[in-house]
């Protein structure tokens, strides 16, 4: 009976056509191609096929279509710009550009510039210019941002430096207690006179540059409650805390109810005197007359109150 089988013709083996998966479904290679002529993007074919867009891209890139992957393009383009970043840092110039860089920055004028109005809008939203997460009151970054920053710096000056070398040029020694070398503390000197001239001259804030001077016709507002934390609360990141204690008594003083003014009669007093066992914290604080902060000295609330009405009650007998 086997003799009287018929026999079929023989047949060539095909090879399997290319099939990708996604969304529960196999999708031809054919099918991705017509899509991606059709649609001219691999996000759109993505969302017609119902497949994810790493699959569609590799399909592509196989078949002639792109040069190459998308994410091996980004990696180049990544690599080339990192490179070019490198090569103009040795030549002292801009990451971003072929400019020279201005002093003490990596940045030339025009991206530096570009770099703080995007640092004062972000301020305004309240935004952090690095993670986009709340960013601390009236500041630029987070308070996680604010730490990585400062502890990167230390550790590049740490790593760079050598022992009694300038922490700005690296090159030459320091003298005494200081940083800095002679050469690089001089060009700071400068710097800085000539940017507080240029600010006063507009107008604008010795410290920040952003705001008018309002307070002792030098500081704005807030950076005058950033010195006052930065004397009474060890850090200038709580400027913001400060600020909300002087809005919150209305510029009143806590004990004679006159009118403050800041920079000229409004001062800040601890509630319980440090010598006390009071704390240096915003709730040991208060916006007091300069006076009245001179007369309270190291006494307590109840001390400074009982001896007040004392000398009222002697002045009143009399």
């Amino acid at each position: 009976m086997a003799d009287n089988q018929p026999t079929l013709p023989f047949q060539e083996p095909q090879p399997p056509e290319r099939r990708v998966q996604g969304g529960g479904k196999f999708v031809e290679d054919a099918a991705v191609i017509e899509a991606y002529q059709r649609l001219r993007s691999t996000r759109k074919v993505s969302k017609e096929l119902g497949i994810h867009r790493s699959r569609v891209k590799p399909i592509l890139a196989r078949n002639g279509i792109l040069k190459e992957s998308t994410q091996n393009a980004w990696a180049h383009r990544k690599a080339h710009q990192q490179q070019l970043r490198t090569e103009r840092k040795a030549k002292g110039l801009c990451r971003y550009c072929d400019k020279p860089v201005t002093i003490n920055s990596i940045l030339c004028d025009e991206h530096l510039e570009e770099y703080r109005r995007k640092k004062h809008s972000n301020r305004g939203k309240g935004i952090c210019v690095t993670c986009k997460n709340p960013a601390e009151p009236g500041l630029s970054r987070c308070a996680k941002c604010l730490r990585r920053l400062k502890e990167t710096r230390y550790e590049r000056i740490r790593a760079r430096a050598p022992e009694g070398t300038c922490t700005l040029c690296f090159k030459n020694p320091v003298e005494g207690k200081f940083k800095l070398c002679n050469g690089c503390r001089e060009k700071g000197r400068t710097r800085l006179a000539m940017q507080r001239q240029q600010r006063q001259e507009q107008g604008l804030c010795d410290r920040c540059g952003r705001k008018p001077r309002t307070v002792k016709d030098k500081y704005c507002e807030n950076c005058y409650c950033a010195i006052m934390a930065s004397s009474h609360l060890g850090t200038v990141l709580d400027g913001p805390a400060i600020k909300k204690l002087w809005e919150e008594c209305g510029g009143i003083c806590a004990y004679s109810g006159r009118k403050l003014t800041l920079g000229i009669d409004a001062a800040v007093d601890h509630r319980v005197a440090i010598t006390k066992g009071g704390s240096s914290t915003i709730d040991n604080l208060q916006w007091v007359h300069e006076v009245v902060n001179q007369m309270k000295r190291n006494y307590d609330e109840a001390e400074f109150l009982e001896m007040i009405a004392d000398v009222y009650r002697h002045r009143c007998q009399k």
